[in-house]
């Protein structure tokens, strides 16, 4: 498995610990990976590849097909993706029943007009 970890991080101009801040894990995790791919999970790739916004496929290095169809298309969706990533996983649950409550309301609101 051949995978563009290294080619990605330097795109979005980012370094291993600049990485490694943003996803939580150490730096020489990203070492590691960058260096032989075998040691990086399924999962591990699949987490990265959305962190990119690129398709598994692509990520593994099986595709040239970069653009991932289901990645947030605006700066805002981007915006609030980014902070969900970050969040634990409490706030992540506390962050979904936030936007459901406001959800019911706007649905609630467009009903009565």
């Amino acid at each position: 498995m051949c995978h563009r970890l290294k080619q990605l991080r330097k795109e979005k101009g980012l370094t291993q610990d600049q990485l490694s801040e943003l996803l939580h894990i150490s730096q020489s995790a990203i070492s590691k990976w960058e260096n032989d791919p075998q040691k990086m999970s399924i999962e591990q790739s699949a987490e990265l590849a959305s962190f990119f916004e690129v398709t598994l496929e692509y990520f593994l290095g099986l595709s040239n097909e970069k653009e991932n169809k289901n990645s947030p298309s605006t700066p805002g969706e981007k915006e609030i993706t980014q902070i969900y990533q970050n969040l634990s996983d409490e706030n992540r649950a506390k962050l979904l029943e936030l936007a459901r409550l406001y959800q019911g309301a706007q649905q609630n609101s467009a009903e009565n007009q």
